[in-house]
């Protein structure tokens, strides 16, 4: 690959990297947090002009250096035509060794760009990693909000009520249908809060850990789509940091909520293990199987959170599938030392 052409590789490649923090960014924005919207926009435009830059100095470097070969090359054909045979060879080789130093020139620079592209994936892996943290505990603080506030009001007036309707004993009437009607009400908003935030931040995920929370989802999801699960975690307590748990909790509700929306598929199999210090998770459907395009897809937001949540602890993430395998979506991550 000639050296202008590597060149112009590493500064798109910058630039892109700078446009997914963007994208990236971009779909946080819209969760509606002031803390994470108000961050997200900082780092956004901060962002900009540094990918400017990027690109100027990519163009730049690559123009001076076209310039410089180009005038090497072409005094070099003047030697050519005017200088004696024994001058030649001499002009030649200053310009051999004029050529080899450009050349250098640019290795220098485009290590220079290959250090700064990793430095923007280090910078992403930072910010996708505190935005998720300040995401999960917003989610944790609404929830509590909401179950302290509104569940404990809830409660009260469905007690009211059941009093109200005692005072009225046995008697039939307009106001004890009334009262029936509100009772029942009541009952279906005090479900409804609880489902929202269990949503929100399941609390058996903060009192009795991963593997709980992962059997809970799991029947939640087989309650509302009818799809079975069969999960299998090895060994059975498997303990994680709290910001690694919620990691593999949010991608396990995600796959799932990918086979429900997508796979038209019948059953599900999933397992978890953690064998070495090496965590995996393993989602696999019988359903349609998903393409390559959809698996790459930069629209896919869904499996945009799965592989960001993933390399935000240095993970990995496998998807494929086939019309006749179904889908299989497999997480892999090591543990720090201190966990």
């Amino acid at each position: 690959m000639s050296l202008s052409l590597r060149l112009a590789t590493a500064t798109t490649v910058v630039t892109f990297a700078t446009v997914a923090i963007g994208a990236l960014l971009t779909g946080l924005l819209s969760s509606g947090s002031p803390l994470e919207g108000g961050v997200a926009w900082v780092i956004l435009l901060a962002g900009i002009p540094a990918a400017m830059i990027s690109g100027l100095a990519g163009y730049v470097a690559g123009q001076r250096l076209t310039r410089r070969l180009r005038s090497l090359l072409g005094s070099g054909e003047g030697v050519n035509r005017q200088s004696p045979g024994g001058d030649v060879v001499w002009t030649l080789e200053q310009k051999m060794a004029a050529l080899t130093s450009a050349h250098h020139e640019g290795e220098t620079l485009l290590r220079a760009l290959e250090l700064e592209l990793r430095d923007a994936r280090e910078q992403l892996r930072g910010v996708a990693t505190y935005l998720e943290t300040a995401r999960e505990g917003e989610r944790k603080r609404i929830a509590r909000d909401i179950h302290d506030d509104l569940g404990q009001a809830l409660s009260t007036l469905k007690l009211d009520l059941s009093l109200l309707r005692d005072e009225l004993g046995d008697q039939p009437g307009p106001v004890r249908d009334r009262i029936e009607a509100m009772t029942g009400l009541v009952g279906t908003s005090i479900r409804s809060v609880k489902r929202i935030i269990s949503q929100l931040r399941p609390q058996v995920l903060d009192d009795l850990g991963l593997t709980p929370a992962l059997e809970w989802q799991a029947e939640e999801f087989q309650k509302r789509t009818g799809i079975p699960v069969d999960l299998s975690i090895y060994p059975q307590e498997i303990i994680l940091e709290p910001d690694h748990s919620t990691a593999v909790f949010r991608i396990f509700q995600e796959t799932l909520a990918n086979v429900a929306r997508h796979a038209r598929a019948r059953s599900v199999r999933a397992a978890l293990t953690e064998i070495d210090g090496v965590v995996e998770l393993e989602v696999q459907d019988d359903g349609c199987g998903i393409r390559r395009e959809q698996a790459e897809d930069r629209r896919s937001f869904g499996l945009l959170g799965i592989r960001e949540r993933a390399h935000a602890w240095g993970g990995t993430v496998e998807i494929e599938g086939s019309p006749e395998s179904g889908t299989r979506v497999r997480v892999r991550f090591e543990l720090q030392e201190d966990t």
